[in-house]
């Protein structure tokens, strides 16, 4: 079993205010707040669609004991950071990257125990290991298709403002977005 927890919220937005209120047609100021909001709702929305990260996030992943595989449920994964273990005696190290090899380009990103290395025993104890990593793209890079994505649900939650629209059908994305988001989808790792 593992946890998992963003270090903090990017301060990056998936798309600018200026590229957002080109594409719902606003040149005035009074919305600004609100747009910027819509901005980081359309990315949860199509973060959670996907299952990617889309704003370059630090993460850290907590588990029991250092397994001879670990999948990191995030993805992209540029980068990682470190692995950090709690020793027999109930100190953090670092676990030096000689022990684990790391495939950065799997769907899902995997940590394997190196050739002819045998993990070191970790202490008993709920989040004895700590993996940090890096997922998620940068605004400049978010693949287009999603970018997309994320301006038409901002535009359909502009113009919607209500839970319910009367004479409207309703969805919990709106079809072409869903169909941008579909090439980039993946599928949860369990």
């Amino acid at each position: 079993m593992y946890s998992i927890k963003a270090l903090a919220e990017p301060s990056e937005l998936a798309v600018t205010l200026v590229t957002a209120k080109l594409h719902l047609r606003v040149d005035h100021t009074t919305d600004d707040t609100l747009i910027t909001t819509l901005i980081t709702v359309a990315k949860k929305m199509v973060e959670h669609y996907t299952n990617r990260v889309l704003i370059s996030t630090t993460y850290n992943m907590y588990l029991p004991a250092l397994y001879s595989q670990i999948t990191i449920p995030k993805a992209p994964v540029t980068a990682l950071s470190s692995v950090k273990y709690y020793d027999s005696t109930n100190t953090q190290q670092t676990l030096s990257s000689s022990y684990y090899d790391v495939d950065l380009n799997a769907e899902f990103p995997i940590i394997r125990t190196a050739y002819n290395y045998t993990y070191p025993n970790t202490y008993d104890r709920a989040q004895a290991v700590d993996v940090q990593f890096i997922a998620g793209w940068t605004q400049a890079t978010i693949p287009q298709p999603l970018a997309q994505a994320i301006l038409l649900i901002i535009g359909h939650l502009y113009e919607n403002r209500q839970n319910v629209v009367v004479g409207r059908q309703v969805n919990e994305l709106p079809q072409g977005a869903e169909m941008l988001c579909n090439a980039y989808k993946i599928y949860s790792w369990k």
